[in-house]
């Protein structure tokens, strides 16, 4: 227990020394040293970037340069006209100081106690570690001419960086002094170890590196097994230019993170179960795939037909169709293009369309009002990328005049009303008998009133006793009625009379038609 309250003292005290030499608060510093002891700021939060650390490590050499100075002006402890030296080696490596004092050199006794409170603080404040990079005179010599502007403190900071790629591992690394103290030239060698499975398998060497600030290296292991890897990185400073000297300085980066290998490895060859050399265990496509010889695209017309529509002769329109049988046309476009001309002539009348791939196709197209004429015939061409496959020419057809469409006259409605004194005929003619636009004609109707058995030819004729007549112009179906009535025709005191009814008219082929419609023995009351 009293050891560890002499140890417990004696840390207060370096504490007090390191705290009245920095500034800092003693219970920081205390808790520092309690932390981990190194005065490295892990106790205080406010302390984490790496120029802060940087900034209290300065002002620390400060300090003791300003102290040195004193010192060595003072002619008491220097007995005289001598002065005394202090050579500390340092580096700034990761938190702060890194380095310690080397050597103290004293000429006088009373130097000791200074001595004993300095260096207690740099290995503080550095964890111990003496190795250095270069060296710096804080407490100044005999001849020195001290210029804080010529001094440099290499700090080399480590890069690195490891990719991997299916079976392969890349390694980049770089090595660079972030002060850039513009060294003439570094000279040294770099050694990439690979570890698998925390095995060293390979050591790869990359010599006669001269480099100033900086210097970047990688290099790529192949053909790697599944597996976890992972690498370390040396670097190996030469004493002299030539390189037939020992190694220097050596610096090692510490190991890399796993790296995970981890693949299935390709197999080779033709993957595509179409070619004829496909292979079913190859995974990967080598692009040595063979296939037979491609058939051309083939093109058959099969199942001609040519008509008129509806098998009317009269008519103008005609009717093709076919069916369109592609053979290894597979994603081809088909252009299928009708025409109809009639021999010795360029086409008259065009029509196309476009089959796809290889299904069989029907297709049929009307061609209307054609023109009057002979042996009009169809021709069916089929190209794909404007390479003619088939054409084929149906026989041709003939297209005559046309008779014109006409009416006929129809009586739609007829009736007759008669009385002591006179006899009325109402009727309704029509051209046709739905609406329609066809062209009408002259009608001339007639409407007749005989004695009883009394004719208008022969020996015995005696004619009508009297009639009268109208001209209708009967075009279209007309829903009109017309009327015609008879007066003084009852002079005989006759009791019953013959009535006769007639439309008469000449049709669109000249010829004479007539309706007769007639009431025979009609009793007429007096």
């Amino acid at each position: 227990m009293a050891d560890e309250i002499d140890s417990l003292d004696e840390i207060k005290k370096k504490a007090k020394i390191v705290a009245e030499a920095t500034g800092r608060d003693e219970a920081e510093v205390l808790g520092d040293l309690l932390d981990d002891g190194i005065v490295n700021h892990s106790n205080d939060n406010s302390k984490d970037s790496l120029v802060e650390q940087l900034k209290e490590a300065a002002e620390l050499i400060n300090t003791v340069q300003s102290i040195n100075q004193d010192v060595s002006e003072n002619k008491v402890l220097n007995g005289g006209e001598n002065s005394t030296e202090v050579k500390v080696e340092t580096t700034l490596e990761g938190d702060i100081v890194d380095r310690a004092i080397a050597s103290v050199h004293r000429k006088a006794e009373n130097i000791k106690k200074i001595a004993l409170i300095f260096i207690p603080v740099f290995l503080l404040l550095t964890g111990g570690t003496m190795e250095g990079i270069g060296m710096i005179n804080i407490f100044g010599g005999d001849n020195s001419d001290y210029n804080g502007e010529d001094i440099c403190n290499p700090e080399w900071f480590y890069d690195e960086h490891g990719y991997s790629f299916e079976n392969q591992l890349e390694v980049r690394y770089t090595f660079i002094d972030y002060q850039y103290c513009n060294i003439e030239f570094i000279s040294g060698h770099f050694i990439i170890q690979l570890f698998y499975e925390d095995e060293i398998i390979d050591e790869t060497r990359i010599g006669n590196q001269d480099f100033t600030n900086e210097i970047s290296v990688e290099h790529t292991y192949l053909n790697l097994e599944p597996g976890e890897y992972h690498y370390r990185v040396e670097f190996h400073t030469v004493d002299c230019e030539d390189g037939s000297c020992e190694h220097g300085d050596e610096y090692y980066l510490p190991q890399s993170n796993l790296i995970t290998i981890d693949y299935n490895e390709p197999i080779y060859g033709c993957t595509d179960i179409m070619a004829d050399n496909y292979d079913s265990g190859a995974d990967a496509d080598d692009g040595s795939c063979e296939y037979p010889p491609s058939e051309p695209c083939e093109v058959a017309i099969n199942n001609h037909y040519r008509g008129h529509v509806a098998d009317d002769v009269e008519q103008d329109a005609i009717l093709i169709s076919f069916k369109v049988v592609p053979q290894y046309c597979d994603e081809e476009n088909i252009f299928i293009e009708i025409d109809l001309f009639q021999n010795g002539y360029a086409e008259n009348y065009t029509y196309d369309t476009i089959v796809m791939g290889d299904t069989d196709t029907d297709i049929s197209h009307i061609f209307d009002n054609v023109s009057i004429g002979n042996s009009w015939i169809p021709r069916i061409t089929a190209t794909v990328d404007g390479e003619q496959k088939e054409q084929v020419n149906f026989w041709g057809i003939d297209i005559e005049e046309q008779e014109p469409e006409l009416c006929e006259i129809n009586l739609f409605w007829i009736a007759i009303g008669t009385n002591a004194t006179h006899a009325s005929v109402g009727y309704d003619l029509d051209c046709g008998y739905d609406d329609n636009d066809l062209e009408g004609y002259n009608v001339s109707v007639q409407f007749l009133v005989y004695e009883l058995n009394g004719t208008s030819g022969g020996p015995n004729a005696t004619g009508p006793i009297t009639y009268d007549t109208k001209l209708h112009f009967i075009q279209g179906w007309v829903e009109d009625n017309h009327y015609i009535t008879l007066t003084n025709f009852t002079a005989s005191n006759a009791t019953h009379y013959d009535f006769y009814y007639y439309a008469i008219w000449i049709d669109g082929n000249d010829e004479s038609q007539m309706i007769e419609e007639k009431w025979l023995n009609r009793e007429i009351n007096p």
